[in-house]
């Protein structure tokens, strides 16, 4: 349960501050020259996700700053940047800390610090103590970097599940970093050039390295990792990755339930520090089903509103839903929401919002395409609604495929390599039994995944990139087919490489601090939270399938706080279910926007423009839920329109191109699902 004593500071404060998030920069010319002129231009491409307070540190060949939202009850005490040692090292940071009150308690300060002092100045204290070695102390969403002025050094760190971004740039006598790309392009020697072949990898949806970005010159340093940059080079560490998950084991499979739940309530409670109420996603799914009811427990217990919001199809919809997929997911949710007098449910409806201008705003705000712009339209619905209420935390589960209801199968291949097949004979059979899995499919997520890696990729289809609209040039020369096919072979070969793989290519931190700067809203993912991680990670695969069906776990844990129906459920939500309904509405828009994006010279190499206007002209009668409609339409048509808006926006040569490009502020939120008429 929420302690009181957080309860009651909250009360106190209600009226006083918000929660604060940042936006930092650094630059070091090892040259000396004077860094602080460009760091202002950094600082101001950062401002609009940062535009309560900017401030600034001037140490001649090095530079630092930061740009203040405050978002969290102790922002208003931020008084950034922070001397670690006076005129030998200073510290900037992003950070919300979700392990405060153990912090304090650790490092020795006194109670009074709770209420007294920003998460930076908790974080501070925490560097003092322990030096690097602090992040193996830290819980929550950061990004920071210590200047040693002494050493001639910079570190600099980010959070171990990558709620937080942080890219730099290093070359021949320049250092630099910025919470967002955008700060980097300000800088005359670094600039915005698009990287071609990150494009095409991106579309093809094969895995790119992990650090490297759509820009050339810029990279990302990675969720878990930090960086060591003196004058002789830049060194990058990885300092936690799932697979360190310690081995947790209990006697019995309730034991697993009630210490997971045990897990979930202290991570959701802190992730409940707000001034200004809280709101979450409710999905008919799990993950969020079981965020929304855990924070309405917490939030119950002492008197206070949950805003949940569900998103809806179109009154219109009447098409059929895919396979194991249903589209309406209000009714499901509504289950939850009954169950807790405290939370108060709303509807969503997207029918006023245009995916055309969904994919302009994001873009504009995360500096990467959206990858599902037809999601986008009732994700930016629910955050209008939620900014219309005044609210600034949300809580969402979209990382709970891969902890809290993680499906588990990917075990099979890993117990068949093992000798552990009484194990898996056992389970398989209770899966079949119960219906939760067919022989088939027991099969085949056995043996192939055993195979050695150089076969593997023979017994997978090839992949036809439908999906995709690469130019087939790239697709040749880049093998993005057979990349792609082997791309997707790697996963599956145990439990532990299949949760990685998901983490590793889930990046959200760009996308996260574009939601702060157009919402003023943090969202906050208990399923992503480094302690829940720990433990699903930790625990044996088989609790995931124990009794003989896929998510057990959550299914268990969640026995008294979800409906039964809620438990029992098989198909998941599909998001967008009434996708082509938008889509149809748009089609002249579309023709609009795909002609700008053929003036782009890049997006002439990069994109399969002749497809693209066929999709437009030729628009499906029927079967939208079929895989041969589905994947062309929705999935390559959406991506592929967002990608070419991203690309004219930063190509030189673009004989129309985006003003966005040159970093203006997104419009107020009112106005954002104004018709694709009123498209530039």
């Amino acid at each position: 349960m929420l302690p009181v004593t957080a309860f009651a500071y909250l009360a106190r404060n209600s009226s006083r501050g918000r929660s604060a998030v940042s936006a930092i920069a650094g630059i070091w010319y090892l040259d000396r020259k004077p860094a602080i002129s460009e760091l202002q231009g950094i600082l101001d491409a950062l401002a609009m996700y940062g535009p309560d307070h900017q401030a600034r540190l001037d140490l001649g060949e090095v530079a630092l700053g930061r740009c203040l939202l405050s978002i969290l009850p102790e922002d208003r005490f931020d008084q950034q940047p922070l001397v670690v040692v006076p005129e030998q090292s200073w510290l900037i940071a992003d950070v919300r800390l979700d392990n405060r009150d153990e912090l304090v308690r650790k490092v020795g300060l006194p109670l009074s610090t709770l209420y007294q002092s920003s998460d930076a100045a908790v974080l501070l204290a925490a560097w003092r103590r322990w030096g690097e070695s602090c992040l193996q102390h830290l819980v929550g969403a950061f990004c920071f970097a210590v200047w040693d002025a002494r050493a001639r050094h910079w570190f600099l760190a980010r959070d171990h599940v990558g709620y937080r971004p942080v890219f730099f740039h290093h070359s021949r006598g320049l250092f630099a970093f910025a919470t967002m790309a955008r700060g980097l392009m300000a800088l005359p020697a670094i600039g915005a050039s698009l990287d071609e072949e990150q494009l095409a990898l991106q579309l093809a949806l094969v895995p790119r390295a992990p650090d490297r970005t759509l820009f050339v010159g810029i990279q990302c340093l990675r969720p878990g990792h930090c960086l060591r940059v003196t004058a002789d080079g830049v060194r990058t560490i990885q300092y936690w990755q799932p697979d360190d998950a310690p081995a947790i084991r209990f006697r019995t499979d309730q034991e697993y339930a009630d210490a997971l739940c045990e897990r979930f309530d202290r991570v959701v409670s802190a992730q409940l520090r707000s001034t200004t109420g809280v709101a979450s996603h409710l999905s008919g799914g799990l993950d969020s089903s079981s965020v929304t009811a855990t924070a309405a427990r917490l939030l119950g217990a002492h008197g206070q509103e949950l805003l949940a919001l569900t998103s809806t199809p179109r009154p219109e919809f009447v098409g059929r839903e895919l396979k194991g997929r249903f589209g309406d997911e209000g009714p499901a949710a509504a289950m939850v929401a009954a169950r807790y007098p405290n939370i108060r449910h709303l509807l969503v409806d997207t029918r006023r919002y245009s995916f055309l201008q969904v994919i302009q705003n994001n873009c504009q705000l995360d500096d990467r395409p959206i990858f599902n712009p037809t999601n986008g339209m009732w994700m930016n619905a629910i955050r209008d609604i939620v900014q219309q209420h005044s609210i600034e935390v949300v809580l969402v589960g979209q990382f709970g495929n891969a902890t809290l209801s993680y499906l588990g199968m990917d075990a099979f291949s890993e117990w068949f390599r093992r000798g552990h097949w009484w194990t898996a004979v056992t389970l398989g059979s209770a899966l079949v039994r119960n219906r939760h899995a067919s022989f088939r499919t027991l099969l085949a997520r056995t043996l192939r995944p055993s195979l050695p890696a150089l076969l593997r990729p023979l017994f997978t289809k090839q992949t036809e990139l439908s999906f995709s609209l690469v130019h087939p040039r790239l697709v040749r020369e880049l093998r993005l087919r057979q990349r792609s096919s082997t791309g997707w072979a790697g996963l599956g070969t145990d439990a532990l490489v299949s949760a990685r793989a998901l983490f590793e290519r889930g990046e959200i931190a760009d996308a996260n601090t574009g939601v702060q700067a157009g919402w003023r809203i943090d969202e906050r993912d208990p399923t992503r939270d480094r302690r829940i991680m720990e433990f699903c990670f930790g625990i044996p695969p088989e609790q995931f399938l124990a009794g003989g069906q896929t998510r057990a776990l959550v299914r268990r844990a969640m026995r008294d706080r979800l409906p039964a129906a809620t438990l029992a459920r098989r198909e998941r939500g599909l998001q967008s279910a009434d996708w082509h309904l938008s889509m149809a509405a748009e089609r002249s828009g579309m023709a609009r926007e795909l002609a700008r994006i053929e003036a782009a010279p890049i997006a002439q190499r990069c994109l399969d423009l002749a497809r693209m206007r066929h999709l437009i002209e030729h628009w499906p009668a029927d079967g939208f839920e079929r895989p041969e409609v589905f994947a062309p339409w929705h999935l390559a048509l959406t991506r592929g329109l967002s990608v070419g808006h991203f690309i004219r926006r930063f190509d030189p040569d673009a004989e129309v191109r985006d003003p966005s490009s040159a970093f203006i502020a997104p419009a107020p939120a009112a106005s954002r699902h104004l018709a694709e008429e009123r498209l530039p």
